[in-house]
């Protein structure tokens, strides 16, 4: 067997490249797309909102209408936001930034990890990393809520090690300081 000449090497790193950087423009895009779509509907749910605070002041509805209706709100951009983020093929994980505890994750990743949502979410991002200088790398991106790129070693369901490329932006979900925990699946950074 002939092995691959340097040209050709090159050739395929440079081809992961467009692919890794195809796929970063996707995901912003999205990313954009899903905080339009969230602003629209956070536009929407203020009206209603001082809509039924007036019907409330005038004691046309009751105060256990209110927060039924602002409750199913809720629950409306929730399942938007699943299910955009469960149609992607890249595994998401939103982290709370203060103690690298797991707020959300989709599908993907879930069965990348080869665990459920809900078990998923008992674990800090640095329990699913392998080595220690990635579980550095990444808490302190996160604790300084930086911009990450890089590969990292993870622990899968059967013990053996898988790479991924992570990038991690910051994002405020639910309130709170979180960070976008962005894993592209079966792919690998050029070793230098």
């Amino acid at each position: 067997m002939i092995a691959p000449s340097p040209s050709d090497a090159d050739d395929e790193l440079h081809h992961q490249l467009l692919q890794l950087q195809q796929e970063n423009d996707d995901l912003q895009l999205m990313l954009e797309v899903t905080i339009e779509h969230s602003d629209s509907l956070l536009k929407t749910l203020r009206q209603e909102n001082r809509t039924l605070m007036s019907q409330l002041a005038t004691g046309t509805l009751g105060r256990s209408d209110v927060d039924r209706h602002g409750q199913s709100q809720e629950h409306t951009v929730i399942d938007s936001f699943q299910g955009i983020t469960d149609a992607l093929s890249i595994g998401l994980i939103i982290v709370r930034t203060l103690e690298s505890r797991i707020l959300y994750g989709n599908i993907a990743i879930c069965q990348f990890l080869g665990m459920s949502v809900s078990q998923l979410k008992t674990k800090k991002i640095t329990d699913l990393c392998c080595r220690d200088t990635d579980c550095q790398r990444m808490f302190l991106a996160i604790s300084r809520r930086q911009l990450f790129k890089g590969q990292i070693h993870w622990l899968q369901p059967d013990g053996s090690l898988s790479k991924a490329v992570v990038s991690l932006q910051p994002l405020v979900f639910q309130r709170e300081p979180t960070i976008l925990t962005v894993v592209h699946l079966e792919t690998t950074l050029p070793t230098p």
